[in-house]
């Protein structure tokens, strides 16, 4: 079999790899021989095996020298390092890739804690609720010592049973855990792949390691006491519900703080989607206008073919320029892409080379362009078609932004300049060894591009000269008209480029994608709330029954003296409502002290107020 790629090269299909058994962060759809690289602008990935025993920081440390980067870099070299692919699944040093995928360790350890604060209300509520029932056993445990049995006998017996319960809730959770797999998925987009070692040894822990848990306490009470006074126990009115009233408090004092943290993600989450990031960030439509066809093969192609391609290009051009101006449908338009994802890594210093790189972004912009998004101009100009230009000698300027300014220590901008550590894109048309400093024409208000976590990032803007550019369309719109002009770019496109692929992005949508992970944690977490709520309830039910029964004759005997439901519910509650009031002097404090320390790595934070601790209380009461 063969297929063709956006030139009309021909690929041969000589092999197809099995579905990968294990979970990978590196996710290629083919492999290509790298025979093939002057196929490609962009350099090849490779991977090794390492030989076993290798140490990789010691490799890294003997071949730590300065290697020169390409032809595109001037003042720069580079410090080539292995990365092994265990590291390279969490490492913050990488550009977005389609290639492959990479985790948040923060938000590993979230769930980690979610998951272990569930796990600790559970075993103490299975703990309270088998204490209440083996209080009820007390006689036969008194009888058994009579008759001889000694602790290990107990404790076996003990052991077992909670293992059998053990067995049997698991039976049913995992039976749970395949119902709902899809709606995990479908719901949460969470993959719940299989992997048998890993759900054996995790059945295994609970059914042999967490009936020792919760056999211990029970064991520890019912074997300490003498025959006689454990057969006593049951028809003393007198028992101590201390202990159980403890577990619960435990269980009030995760409960209340597990909703807190849930409320405040959610309010997080929020506060990020919702902030103002200094720019247009509502109506406005991306899509393409034009499927580039020619690539790194343009070499192959013949003088005549280029020259249709050329005359192809330029009347789609025309065409898509012409058709959005005429049109009222837009407020603005532009041919550039939306800034979220249109800056790119670089690096500057300040006049000359000597006074340090530091690390910005940068883009370039047309004055269209920064007027559709609304950038503030604190200092200076903004460009100007009639007197800025591309890719000639006099192009060498630029835009900062507040942050740069600062960072840079720029004190003038009429006189201090920024020297780029690549070659700037005006060189593309100059010698490649001319590559002056940038003067600063202009600096604008800081805005956001990249996740709230983090500050804005000084910024770099230069010149675009939208006449060159023919891929791309983007436009704002009024809100009431999103329709009509989705169905206007759609049946322009097919008009441009005689096909049917249409696609589009909202920048609504857009932004949302920069908080999918966020938006999973936060149902996750909430999620685990709402069982840790469930899980709290059902202890309390047990305890109550228990301690209500313990004191029929008491309720009996006032409701016979003329008691009512709202004399005696104070009566009952009261003892509850103290654990609580403990409980919630504890949490808040700790729930507190968790927020903040979350938040130590944000930019941008979500105000901490007392509601959030006062619904906590009131849906945990």
């Amino acid at each position: 079999m063969t297929f063709k790629n956006s030139v009309g090269r021909k690929f041969h299909i000589v092999g197809v790899l099995d579905t990968q058994e294990t979970k990978t962060s590196w996710l290629p759809d083919m492999f290509l021989s790298d025979e093939l690289e002057e196929l490609w602008f962009s350099n090849p990935k490779y991977a090794v095996i390492m030989a076993p025993g290798t140490d990789i920081a010691q490799l890294n440390k003997k071949y730590d020298k300065e290697q020169p980067r390409d032809q595109w870099s001037t003042f720069q070299t580079m410090h080539y390092q292995y990365l092994p692919l265990t590291d390279y699944y969490y490492t913050t040093s990488h550009e977005e890739s389609a290639l492959s995928q990479h985790g948040n360790k923060d938000y590993i350890r979230v769930l980690w804690i979610v998951a272990f604060l569930v796990g600790i209300i559970g075993i103490l509520n299975f703990t309270n609720i088998y204490t209440v029932i083996m209080s009820k056993r007390a006689r036969e445990f008194g009888i058994k010592k009579v008759y001889g049995a000694g602790r290990k006998e107990l404790f076996i017996q003990i052991y077992i049973e909670n293992m059998l319960l053990s067995g049997a809730a698991l039976f049913v959770c995992w039976l749970i855990i395949e119902i709902t797999r899809h709606l995990f998925y479908n719901e949460m987009y969470i993959p719940t792949n299989s992997n048998l070692k890993f759900d054996l040894n995790i059945s295994l822990l609970i059914l042999f390691v967490l009936p020792l848990l919760t056999t211990f306490y029970p064991f520890i009470k019912f074997t300490h006491n003498t025959p006689v006074s454990s057969m006593r126990e049951l028809s003393s009115t007198r028992f101590s519900v201390r202990s159980r009233m403890l577990f619960l408090g435990f269980q009030y004092v995760i409960t209340i703080y597990m909703i807190v943290m849930s409320l405040f993600f959610v309010r997080q989450l929020e506060y990020m989607l919702h902030s103002d990031l200094g720019f247009r960030t509502h109506d406005v439509i991306e899509c393409k206008m034009y499927v580039f066809k020619g690539g790194s093969s343009f070499h192959e192609k013949e003088k005549e073919d280029l020259l249709k391609e050329g005359k192809i290009q330029q009347a789609n051009k025309e065409l898509v320029n012409k058709r959005m101006s005429e049109s009222t449908l837009f407020t603005h338009w532009s041919r550039i892409s939306m800034p979220l994802h249109y800056f790119k890594q670089s690096r500057y210093a300040l006049n000359q080379a000597e006074n340090g790189f530091k690390p910005v972004l940068r883009a370039r912009m047309s004055p269209r362009y920064m007027e559709l998004f609304g950038f503030q101009l604190l200092e200076g100009r903004l460009w100007n078609d009639s007197i800025d230009e591309m890719f000639t000698k006099n192009s060498f300027k630029c835009i900062i932004n507040e942050s740069a300014k600062k960072i840079f220590g720029v004190k003038d901008i009429t006189r201090d300049k920024l020297q780029g550590e690549d070659t700037s894109w005006a060189s593309s048309n100059v010698p490649s060894e001319y590559n002056p400093p940038l003067e600063i024409v202009g600096v604008v208000k800081d805005f956001n591009v990249r996740h709230l976590s983090q500050s804005a990032a000084p910024m770099i803007i230069e010149y675009f000269d939208e006449e060159r550019e023919i891929s791309i369309v983007t436009a704002s719109y009024p809100h009431e008209k999103r329709a009509e002009v989705i169905d206007f770019l759609r049946k322009l496109y097919e008009e441009a480029t005689g096909n049917t692929d249409f696609e589009y992005k909202l920048i609504e949508d857009e932004i949302a994608s920069m908080y999918n992970e966020d938006r999973q944690v936060v149902d996750i977490y909430s999620l685990f709330a709402k069982v840790a709520i469930l899980i709290s309830s059902l202890g309390l039910l047990a305890i109550s029954l228990f301690d209500i029964r313990q004191r029929y004759r008491e309720i009996g005997l006032r409701k016979v003296n003329g008691a009512q439901g709202k004399d005696i519910y104070p009566l009952l509650i009261k003892k509850y409502l103290s654990v609580l009031g403990i409980a919630s002097l504890i949490a808040i404090p700790l729930s507190f002290g968790a927020i903040v320390l979350y938040l130590e790595d944000f930019a941008h934070k979500a105000p901490i107020t007392p509601d959030l601790f006062i619904i906590g209380i009131g849906a945990t009461a």
